[in-house]
């Protein structure tokens, strides 16, 4: 997924000639290496985030300069496609024929994809809190909540936040994607049932664009540390890390119910949270200690 944006990025600010090649040949090997990784359903959900991004950089491209890379990135869909097709084309062919086929087609097509709303935000929980409701093969795990999260670390967090503050333009496409696929875990309404009715996606799990998120969340994270050496950087990260520590203790606290009809013990959970806690801290600690307090609070 990182090297299809990279091939996308590239292909929209390619000039004529052999720059543009490159950009094409790039983003062919990143589509066909995602055919060969044998799963669709990934293949279908990481060119819709890629076609997110894609459409940014398009917009920014303005009126003018969006019809070469918009013909470069169709000629890479159909290199991809034929270089691929030894793979795609057997597939096509046996998937009627599969069980899995007739139960995504005759009954999970047409289940309703969208939760009412508070159990909608109970689900993205998990991607702040990974064992709010239990964790795989310890404790009783709540079957409703199977799919992985976003979480990547707590430590992110106040690095995500300082990366909305950053002045490079890739924070729209980032954001944009990642409350896509956050929207789409939690089954938000309006969203999941509309995109289930687009073709197949009406047979995907689509909850599994929950990646974009953990993506969004690493990509912003890379732009916090870039705007943490620019001038007020420190002084935002300092706020955005307590803001996040105070925001997760809350949480944790809220949960308490959920944690013990999981089976978690007071000392487990305490452990887990510790885990999650100190390199936050540590980070926070860090940054005021490379700064200064005094420093800080003049800035």
């Amino acid at each position: 997924f990182p090297l299809l944006l990279l091939g996308l990025r590239r292909i929209a600010a390619a000039a004529p000639g052999r720059e543009g090649t490159r950009a094409v040949a790039v983003t062919v090997v990143a589509l066909v290496l995602l055919v060969l990784a044998g799963h669709p359903e990934t293949l279908l959900h990481t060119v819709t985030g890629g076609g997110i991004y894609f459409l940014f950089e398009l917009a920014w491209a303005g009126r003018q300069g969006w019809r070469r890379p918009l013909g470069r990135a169709l000629l890479a869909g159909v290199l991809s496609l034929g270089l691929s097709a030894v793979q795609l084309l057997p597939f096509v062919e046996a998937l009627p024929s599969t069980v899995e086929h007739y139960f995504r087609t005759v009954d999970f097509a047409h289940l309703k994809r969208s939760l009412p709303l508070p159990e909608s935000v109970r689900r993205t929980a998990t991607s702040a809190v990974p064992y709010a409701y239990g964790v795989s093969g310890h404790g009783r795990g709540q079957a409703e909540i199977v799919e992985p999260s976003a979480y990547a670390g707590a430590v992110l967090l106040p690095f995500a936040i300082l990366g909305l503050a950053s002045r490079r333009r890739e924070r729209w496409p980032l954001l944009v994607n990642g409350l896509f696929g956050l929207a789409l875990f939690a089954r938000l309404p309006g969203v999941s049932d509309a995109l289930a009715s687009l073709p197949l996606f009406d047979i995907g799990i689509n909850d599994r664009l929950i990646f974009l998120t953990a993506f969004a969340l690493a990509g912003l994270a890379a732009l916090g540390a870039e705007r943490l050496r620019e001038e007020g950087g420190a002084r935002l990260f300092v706020l955005a890390a307590a803001g996040a520590a105070v925001a997760m203790t809350v949480l944790c606290l809220l949960l308490r119910p959920s944690f013990a009809a999981a089976g978690f013990s007071p000392s487990e959970v305490a452990g887990r949270f510790a885990l999650q806690m100190v390199p936050l801290l540590l980070a926070l600690a860090a940054v005021v200690a490379t700064d200064g307090p005094v420093e800080l609070v003049i800035a």
